[in-house]
């Protein structure tokens, strides 16, 4: 803006030629002279804004050019005239005085009664709109120019034109429901939706045209026109009976003002031949832009946009209709855009994919929203699965598509519109085929990171270097997880060994490590990850469903694990920062769930109940060994042969939960005062009992020993020595706790046979021990466990 106010002073007739030097020498310096703009500016701009040459009268004939009212002749490329508009758009936007003169002309084109050039109409328009509430119309022409652009906004096909005569007459008239004129012009454009119930043909134009108003004019267009268009599009859209059907089927029929290029006309193979050169899908994506603008009218109407507290009115009207809204958007998304049912025989599933207007329809809805989750009363509304599916634009059939959508979001998170965790989706261009947008997508990831550490950096206002890691980029791991592991073919990736979840999540530490070393945070994220379970699972009541639903977890954990590897891989031979997150990881609570409901540990002790009677009864086996040990020490081989057989014949797993608790508690005794600052620890997984709400966590390094102590195959795991210590220590105290309760009487040295059972119980647990079945998972695939965790 400095610059063109600059250059005012070269246009200004009336500035000296010193003054309109020093001004354009300041603009082209404060661009760069070596700039592509500063050599524009030098070499072809301010040549021809110099005094003399572009003054306020080179203005208006530029104008007459421009309006197609001059005289002169010109020959000149389709290039030329471009830019001569442009140029003209330009000055009637920054110089609006020196269009005072080309009042008339400007005029005459609105109001002419022959057709005008298409460029010449929509130029004028756009200059209308730049300067009708500064320029001095007449009253009469006033009047005209509204008859005519209230006249193209109903009657024009042209969706560009009718979208700039609705931008100009909301100029003119103004945000203000009292105005008689509105409800006219309201009520002739919603008329053209009623047009589907007589079977005639319905122009895209006017769809873009309401929704237009719905943006300049939000007060106005919900005083006068409410929900009913909404409610209207909406059953139009969704209802599948024949009479919509045939509805939808009646849009847009009338060909296309410009003609389609061969391109295009590829594309639209497909469709027979009636329907070649109908643009129905336009038709379509302007019913979605009004019926999003409608919403956010609504919004701004209650004036709960810039408020503090939602209106009660938008809460009961706004919000239902706002998911509704949502929902239409993902089922465009998920069949591929085909709302018109142009594609519903089978074996058409790739010109479906390919369709021009179908891809464009999906960009649409998914940009849709990317707009509604803006605001704050719309953010909530909106599910995981169903952002997932928004987000899995990026890997859309064509690549102008996927790499439009992936620019709207980056927009988007830039200028503080959307939230960073939308930054995921840029995470599934990983894989896509075409270099130039991988190169794209990776070029605008990097962007958001840097923008998001410069912001937090700058928000630290005392110069301190203090660390925030929940505002970090790196918060967004739990994100990408779960959607990962969520993704529709994690099924037929993990055959493949993970290979497309491994290029996203290297994608996304490529990121990240570039920018930063959290390296121990992002551990600390994936261990969280790993110890808790996926909200699904804990929102089901039914058992079967919850154990259909734990196959979540499963995929969590997997892909956890994974990026645990990977993470490892990039960070070898690094420096790591050593910031860790003091207490427990933050994670998203729709994607998340520690899984501690007593509910659920009803449920688990339900079906933990013959596990707890096993218990009990080895227990009793245990100290009846003993005794019939210290009674018969004569017979020790016998005693070692039966009690082999009898621990042989109870489950295996029930003792291995018995030396697996054992070793849990000591291990744990050993970890509680490891951080006495902090007062953290940690309890390790024993594949029983799920993580409870306000568990304390240990730092990273302590972490990483207590999961590295607990891995493997429970007592197979540790050493031969450690094994015959555990069971020495249990079963010595038991048996000197029977000896002083039988002799106590009798004497109180204990008889020599004690001694010997001692020496003989370690041998018979430590033979008859086995394997357990309740080690941490590895790989992702859960051990089997009498909880009921499937494998």
């Amino acid at each position: 803006m400095k610059v063109f106010k600059q250059l005012s002073v070269v246009v200004d007739s009336s500035s000296d030629e010193k003054a309109a030097r020093e001004a354009a020498a300041d603009a082209v310096k404060r661009v760069g002279s070596k700039s592509a703009l500063g050599v524009f500016l030098s070499d072809a701009l301010i040549p021809k804004c110099s005094i003399g040459v572009f003054s306020k009268a080179h203005v208006t004939a530029l104008m007459k050019v421009v309006t197609g009212t001059s005289n002169f002749e010109m020959e000149l490329e389709s290039d030329l005239i471009e830019s001569a508009h442009w140029i003209a758009e330009i000055v009637a936007r920054e110089f609006c005085e020196s269009c005072e003169d080309s009042v008339d002309a400007l005029a005459a084109v609105l109001v002419a009664e022959e057709s005008q050039s298409t460029i010449i109409l929509q130029t004028t328009l756009k200059i209308v709109h730049e300067t009708a509430d500064k320029l001095r119309f007449s009253p009469q022409q006033n009047t005209q120019i509204r008859e005519a652009l209230v006249d193209m906004c109903a009657s024009s096909l042209n969706i560009v034109t009718a979208k700039l005569a609705a931008k100009g007459l909301a100029k003119v008239l103004g945000d203000d429901p009292k105005l008689e004129v509105w409800n006219d012009v309201l009520g002739s454009l919603s008329d053209a939706l009623l047009k589907i119930n007589q079977r005639k043909p319905v122009a895209a134009a006017q769809f873009n045209a309401l929704a237009k108003l719905a943006t300049r004019i939000p007060n106005t267009f919900y005083a006068i026109c409410g929900w009913s268009c909404f409610d209207y599009l909406v059953e139009l859209l969704r209802n599948d009976s024949d009479e919509y059907v045939e509805k939808r089927q009646q849009w847009l029929r009338v060909n296309a003002v410009k003609e389609e290029s061969k391109s295009q006309k590829k594309r639209k193979r497909s469709v027979s031949k009636e329907n070649a050169n109908a643009w129905d899908w336009q038709a379509a994506i302007g019913a979605l832009r009004l019926l999003l603008n409608s919403i956010i009218a609504a919004c701004i109407s209650n004036k709960s946009l810039n408020t503090s507290e939602t209106s009660p009115v938008f809460v009961e009207e706004g919000v239902p209709r706002a998911q509704q809204f949502l929902r239409l958007c993902v089922d465009i998304v998920g069949v591929e855009g085909d709302v018109l049912g142009r594609f519903e025989e089978e074996g058409m599933e790739d010109e479906r994919a390919e369709d021009a207007g179908c891809s464009m329809l999906r960009l649409a809805a998914a940009t849709s929203v990317l707009k509604l989750c803006r605001h704050r009363e719309l953010r909530g509304k909106v599910e995981w699965r169903d952002i997932l599916s928004i987000m899995l634009t990026t890997q859309d059939a064509l690549p102008d598509i996927r790499l439009k959508f992936a620019e709207k979001l980056t927009h988007g998170i830039l200028s503080r519109r959307l939230t960073p965790f939308w930054l995921c989706a840029l995470v599934f261009m990983a894989i896509d085929p075409d270099r130039q947008n991988l190169i794209s997508a990776r070029s605008m990831c990097s962007q958001i990171v840097v923008c998001i550490r410069a912001k937090i950096k700058q928000s630290n206002s005392d110069g301190k270097a203090r660390v925030n890691l929940t505002r970090e980029p790196e918060s967004l791991l739990p994100y990408v997880i779960w959607l990962v592991a969520n993704h529709p073919d994690i099924e037929v990736d993990a055959q493949n060994e993970l290979s497309e979840s491994q290029a996203y999540l290297s994608f996304f530490f490529d990121i990240l490590l570039d920018s930063s070393d959290y390296a121990t945070y992002l551990v600390q994220i994936l261990q969280t990850i790993l110890m808790t379970t996926d909200a699904r699972e804990g929102n089901e009541s039914d058992l079967v469903l919850r154990d259909a639903a734990k196959r979540y977890t499963a995929r969590l954990h997997l892909v956890a694990e994974c990026a645990m590897n990977i993470l490892k891989q990039k960070s070898s031979g690094k420096r790591w920062d050593l910031s860790e997150f003091n207490g427990k990881i933050p994670l998203p609570s729709g994607m998340y769930s520690n899984g501690s409901s007593s509910k659920r540990r009803v449920d688990e002790m339900k079906v933990n109940d013959d596990a707890s009677k096993r218990q009990k009864v080895t227990k009793e086996w245990l100290a009846s060994s003993a005794r019939h040990a210290i009674d018969s020490s004569s017979n020790l081989d016998v005693i070692q042969k039966k009690s082999s057989e009898s621990v042989h014949s109870e489950t295996p797993n029930v003792q291995d939960k018995m030396n697996v608790e054992r070793k849990h508690e000591d291990l744990k005794g050993d970890f509680v005062n490891t951080n006495k600052k902090t007062k953290q620890y940690v309890e390790l997984d024993d594949g029983l009992s799920p993580p409870r709400k306000g568990d304390k966590f240990l730092g990273s390094t302590e972490r990483r020993k207590a999961n590295k102590r607990s891995r493997g195959s429970a007592l197979n795991d540790i050493g031969e020595n450690e094994r015959e210590k555990i069971v020495k220590k249990s079963a010595t105290k038991l048996s000197r706790e029977l000896l002083e309760k039988e002799n106590l009487e009798n004497s109180k040295t204990p008889p020599e046979d004690s001694v010997n059972a001692v020496k003989v119980l370690p041998q018979v647990l430590t033979g008859s021990t086995t394997a357990s079945g309740y080690a941490l998972r590895r790989s992702g695939r859960s051990r089997p466990s009498s909880s009921g965790v499937p494998k």
